[in-house]
């Protein structure tokens, strides 16, 4: 039965609201509009698209960098720890440099201390300076890495689920101007077989034809 199977497909899980009120009340969405949409939903799905491939390079660049400066794998809790040591090793390098930088700079020939001595010891503190700082350049920068990928990898779960959901809206829209279509047509094929059957019983009033009578028949 055409009108059954038109009625099934209308209650159908796929029909949205807004097609199935347009489809009962003979309004029809213009096929302009639906593909407006569509293709504005399109240009959706491929900014969040973007988005995704310019975060998942980011923590690709990220990750390299670690590997450059020897500190893949680390997690953020060591490396912040490793940072708090790096500082204080750096702190306790430069106190000693200044000492160092101080002895020589105040020398005084007369006293007991050699020049030759003292401006080794300079150059020895200068040398482990500059690696503590190397190695709170390292630590800091491990850090803000680590950071930077854990933050691009919850921006990265934010918009996958977008991305999930703009496709499935994409999906909606594409399947309501398809099934508006269909459907509008199957009740308008009905709504013909209705109007044509209606007119076949208006030209046979119950079915009986009627004569006059002309007179009595007896026996």
């Amino acid at each position: 039965d055409a009108e059954l199977a038109y009625k099934q497909a209308l209650l159908g899980e796929n029909v949205s609201t807004g097609v199935f009120n347009n489809v009962q009340h003979g309004v029809q969405t213009d096929t302009a509009t639906y593909q407006a949409n569509i293709q504005q939903q399109k240009t959706y799905v491929e900014q969040i698209e973007k988005t995704i491939s310019d975060l998942n390079s980011q923590i690709g660049t990220a990750r390299a960098k670690l590997v450059e400066i020897g500190t893949s794998g680390m997690d953020l809790a060591t490396a912040k720890t490793n940072s708090e040591n790096a500082h204080a090793a750096q702190d306790l390098a430069q106190a000693d440099y200044d000492a160092c930088k101080s002895a020589v700079d105040n020398f005084d020939p007369n006293g007991t201390d050699v020049l030759a001595d003292l401006e080794a010891a300079l150059a020895t503190a200068e040398a482990t300076l500059n690696a503590r700082k190397n190695d709170v350049l390292i630590a800091d920068s491990t850090v803000a890495l680590l950071k930077q990928i854990d933050m691009a990898e919850a921006n990265l779960v934010v918009a996958n689920n977008n991305l999930a959901n703009a496709q499935n809206q994409l999906s909606k829209l594409q399947n309501d101007i398809q099934t508006e279509i269909s459907l509008t047509a199957q009740k308008a094929a009905i709504d013909d077989m209705k109007e044509q059957l209606a007119e076949l019983n208006a030209k046979a009033v119950g079915g009986v034809v009627e004569a006059p009578i002309t007179g009595t028949i007896t026996g």
